[in-house]
């Protein structure tokens, strides 16, 4: 049986990961250091999202470790490989040296 859509984001161990991440209050976004607001709601560009440190489409796991930050900049940061690597995606063959 083909799994759902969006089976990694409905996985029960992932959902409580992901509300303990965007527990804290107040909530700073981990990429840009300013304050997230949590009465805003998706989609709008300053609401919570839990950002993978390592990013699944990476080699990251789904239960991997998460760190909050506003949708804008989790979209922004895109798939790097760690929260830090300023890489673009399609410059991750090339060596830093």
């Amino acid at each position: 049986m083909p799994k759902p859509k969006h089976y990694r984001t409905s996985d029960p161990a992932y959902l409580r990961k992901r509300k303990a991440c965007l527990a804290p209050d107040p909530l700073y976004c981990a990429l840009c250091g300013e304050r997230i607001d949590k009465t805003l709601k998706w989609p709008d560009p300053g609401c919570a999202t839990a950002d993978h440190i390592d990013a699944v489409s990476r080699g990251g796991h789904n239960l991997g470790p998460l760190q909050p930050a506003h949708k804008l900049c989790n979209e922004q940061k895109g798939p790097r490989a760690r929260s830090g690597d300023r890489r673009r995606s399609e410059d991750a063959h090339v060596l830093p040296w």
